[in-house]
């Protein structure tokens, strides 16, 4: 294993509408690159890269005007809003080629740009893949927060193996963005294409601050769309649940049988609607596997063909070669 100790980094910040917010963290991004590469940490080739999401206010002047005045700020244009992870997907996949490790962070002063230190400590160590994990996060409401955590760990007991108070704040190594490419999983969530790849992850915990000066842009529709279609598309345990449970209750219906039939040898009347709740609970169970069979198939053809554009990038600063 080949350790780059002062690696190329890409800071990958993706924004929507966020002219308010952006003049006052772009700076602290930018002294963050500074300072690494001052203490020889990082490569002097490091850059930050702002992803605008097809915002609709002044978000991409103002990093166009950035990218003009600081060589060390690039930006990437989306064509419409595809959302924070594919505006972030489309930074992994422009800056891959150009850097050793990237970093994943929102502009909104949310995520501590300290723990950017640790992170490339980390990573000089020897680990492809590193996760900011939130031990507190003031900017949620302790009731919701008590909820959420109840509900993350009723999606674990689904196969869930997100891990719980990580948002978007990570660093990934060139190698395993190259390694999802090749491995032909760029249809699938970046963390469920590392755990699937097997790749070893670190982590470092940060207390997450609240917003700088906005607002969530996420509304309550959109979150509660996510969550059901998070729930929804954890893995494939669901489907086992559903086969397993088919045959459980076809065992039952078989041992019932077997009962009804000692009983009737024994010269006990059995009663015809034990006989006929049997019957139907065998054929209910066979359906259940049946179902459940072809929900694994359905599952594997969906995730392996699911093909098509995540974004697609309008405009480039003309700065980005420096």
């Amino acid at each position: 294993m080949v350790i780059i100790m002062n690696p190329i980094l890409y800071i990958v910040v993706p924004c929507f509408n966020e002219e308010k917010v952006l003049p006052i963290t772009a700076p602290f991004f930018l002294d963050k690159i500074e300072e690494l590469v001052g203490c020889n940490k990082i490569s002097h080739n490091s850059r930050v890269l702002f992803v605008d999401d097809g915002s609709r206010d002044t978000t991409w002047n103002i990093i166009s005007s950035m990218a003009r005045d600081y060589p060390q700020i690039l930006g990437v244009k989306l064509l419409g809003n595809s959302g924070t992870k594919n505006a972030i997907n489309a930074g992994f996949d422009y800056v891959k080629e150009k850097c050793d490790c990237v970093i994943s962070v929102h502009c909104d002063g949310q995520d501590d740009i300290n723990v950017i230190d640790k992170m490339i400590e980390e990573y000089v160590k020897g680990f492809k893949v590193v996760l900011a994990v939130a031990s507190k996060n003031c900017d949620k409401n302790p009731f919701i927060e008590k909820v959420s955590k109840q509900c993350f760990k009723f999606k674990r007991c689904f196969g869930s193996e997100k891990v719980y108070n990580h948002f978007d704040y990570k660093l990934l190594s060139s190698e395993v963005l190259k390694w999802i490419d090749r491995c032909d999983k760029g249809t699938l969530p970046i963390e469920q294409a590392i755990d699937e790849m097997g790749i070893t992850c670190s982590r470092v915990a940060y207390q997450r601050h609240k917003r700088i000066n906005s607002q969530s842009k996420t509304t309550k529709k959109q979150k509660n769309i996510s969550a059901f279609n998070n729930f929804f598309s954890m893995t494939h345990r669901p489907l086992h649940i559903i086969t397993l449970s088919g045959f459980a209750f076809l065992i039952l219906s078989v041992m019932v049988f077997l009962s009804f039939c000692v009983i009737s040898m024994a010269g006990i009347k059995v009663q015809k609607w034990g006989m006929i709740l049997n019957s139907v609970c065998f054929f209910e169970a066979v359906q259940i596997i049946f179902i459940g069979i072809i929900g694994e198939y359905v599952s594997e053809i969906l995730k392996r063909n699911i093909k098509g554009p995540k974004f697609i990038i309008e405009e480039i600063t003309e700065n980005t070669e420096k």
